[in-house]
Formats: C-alpha cells, structure tokens, sequence
C-alpha cells in the first residue's frame, strides 16, 4: 500500500519553488511557477508529476516551444511533450497581447502530454479582464474549461463531440476581448458549449480547492522525498563556512 503524506499549501508551493529554482538556478519567476503547480494539485489534478517530468526540459536543453508561422490569427507550436511551467504565464501574456489588436487569437499547441497543465491560463487570463478558453481531447471524448460566469470561476463541459483543427495530439488555447467573442469563437470551430455536459462545475472545483487548504495535500512518500532531494541542492550547509561573514 502507498503511502501518503499530507503537507499544508504553504510547504509544498515552497518545495515547489526549491525544486524549479534547481531546475534552472536563475531567469525565471520560480514563485510563479510553484503558483500554476500548487493550482493543478489544489484543485485534484496531478501537479507532482508534472514538476518531477520537468527535469528533461533543463537537462536535455529542449527549447520551451518550438513555434510555427501564424497565419489568420492563428498560432501553432509544438510542446515537446514536455511541461511548460517556466513559460505557462508568459505564453498566456503573448497570447493576450495578441487579442488587443486581433480581437480573437487561437493557438493550438501540438504533442501536449500533460494537457492539464493549461488550465491555470484560464483563470489568469479571465485575472487580467480576457476571455479565455482552453480545449483538449481525452480519447473520443472533447473537454473545455473556460469561466463560468455566474460562479466567476473555471468550470469544465465535455462530451464526444467533433471539433474542427483539432486531433488527439492538440490542444487549443482561444483568447478573445469579451465572453461573447470567445463563444463565437468555439461555434465556428463546429461545439456548442451550452449542449455539453458539465463535468467538473466551478463548484466543485472550488470546494476541493477548499478542503486541500483546510485539510492539506496528500502526496506520496516517494515523491515527496524526490522533491526533498531536489530541492534541497540550493540549500547552502551548515557550516562554519557557510555561516562566516552571515548577515553582513
């Protein structure tokens, strides 16, 4: 049997940002990076992995996205099958630079492993006053997560449902000024958001975040001990060395 052990919010988004900061030493937001990862776990998905699967990103010198000529207002890179956590935010930020002087922007982001990890854009985007969806494939079967307004809060619908421009191995990112320029948007790509099911409503997704806080996170002795290992390589020793000339 597995075993668990359970961290408060606080302690895993601060072994989270130990462990990017080993990652990559400097150049990035590692606070915001541990955000978009304590987000995905917070809310049920799996964030863990995620941050460990990172690794072959600064290890191999993958490049964080390879880009593709945009064409009508629309963009196409290819992910690596990689997570982009050190670029999640910034890629939304590009995206919705975009929308100022195009209204609508789509990006399909090709070999997405992690599709999941999208999902915090979502709420930064809607954060900063955009429309956002993000839609991916799980088998046969279509998900969209963009904000319920009513909830004002991220809320998932799907169903087996064909969509145009996109296959198994994409995913699409839509930004859009308004609500209703992003629905128009989807309708023109063959879904009616309103006909899908919900599958996760805002609600749920709000109360799970909530018993994660007032309960903690669950992770396994594993993978807390990697994190651990990992994350402790920036830490200096205690040592004489370390602590002459401290506070100075």
């Amino acid at each position: 049997m597995t075993k668990l052990i359970t961290i408060s919010h606080n302690e895993l988004r601060a072994l989270f940002k130990r462990v990017f900061e080993s990652y990559y030493n400097h150049n990035h937001d590692f606070d915001e990076m541990a955000h978009c990862a304590l987000w995905l776990v917070a809310h049920g998905y799996e964030g863990v992995a995620c941050v460990l699967a990172e690794r072959d990103f600064c290890q191999n010198n993958i490049p964080i996205l390879s880009s593709l000529t945009p064409q009508e207002n629309k963009y196409s890179f290819v992910c690596h099958s990689l997570p982009l956590f050190r670029c999640l935010y910034s890629f939304t930020d590009f995206a919705c630079a975009q929308v100022h002087s195009n209204n609508v922007v789509q990006f399909t982001l090709r070999d997405m492993k992690f599709k999941h990890q999208f999902l915090p854009t979502i709420i930064y985007a809607h954060a900063h006053n955009y429309a956002a969806a993000y839609i991916w494939r799980e088998g046969e079967n279509l998900r969209i997560a963009l904000i319920d307004e009513k909830e004002n809060y991220l809320t998932i619908r799907g169903g087996k449902t064909p969509l145009l421009g996109c296959t198994d191995k994409e995913s699409v990112l839509i930004c859009a000024r308004t609500p209703c320029a992003l629905k128009e948007k989807i309708s023109a790509l063959g879904v009616d958001v309103d006909i899908l099911p919900v599958l996760q409503s805002a609600q749920s997704l709000k109360e799970h975040y909530h018993s994660s806080l007032m309960n903690g996170i669950q992770i396994t002795y594993i993978d807390y001990d990697v994190l651990q290992d990992i994350g402790n390589a920036i830490l200096v020793p205690d040592c004489a060395i370390s602590r002459r000339g401290a506070g100075e």
